[in-house]
């Protein structure tokens, strides 16, 4: 069954526990492949290591993949679980760090422009003129 999403708000959408984000897809697919061929690898190994008489590849693999398709619905949950968590925590990561340099600049722009409301307060006290830009550019001059 395909759904298909108009509102490409949706588009990203999670359906149900077994559904993959959009997004998260080829890191779904790659994680699980890996997982996979670890798996395939470690029964070939466990299953094959202390026979000797291995005719031929082909048997140990083909072996070894029906050992591990047995495993297939374990291999996707745990695909899924560890792709997600991954994706939550690098989001955590980005979303923290964006909003700490967001709040160090709004801090640094706050400090830029209360030393020129300062100098302009003490210029118009002193009856100076005081024609120094303010931070950010020129500001064009009201009518």
């Amino acid at each position: 069954m395909e759904i298909r999403l108009e509102d490409s708000t949706l588009a990203d959408e999670q359906v149900s526990i077994w559904a993959v984000r959009r997004k998260l897809f080829a890191t779904y697919f790659v994680t699980f492949s890996l997982l996979f061929v670890l798996v395939s690898g470690i029964a070939a190994w466990l299953t094959y290591a202390p026979i000797a008489g291995v005719r031929d590849a082909s048997e140990l693999t083909m072996t070894a993949m029906g050992l591990a398709s047995g495993r297939i619905l374990w291999l996707a949950a745990f695909s899924i679980i560890s792709v997600e968590v991954g994706n939550m925590i690098v989001e955590y990561l980005i979303v923290d760090r964006f909003n700490k340099g967001k709040r160090a600049g709004e801090k640094q722009n706050q400090a830029r422009w209360q030393a020129w409301y300062e100098r302009m307060q003490v210029a118009q006290r002193e009856g100076r003129p005081f024609d120094e830009p303010p931070p950010g550019g020129q500001v064009k001059a009201r009518r």
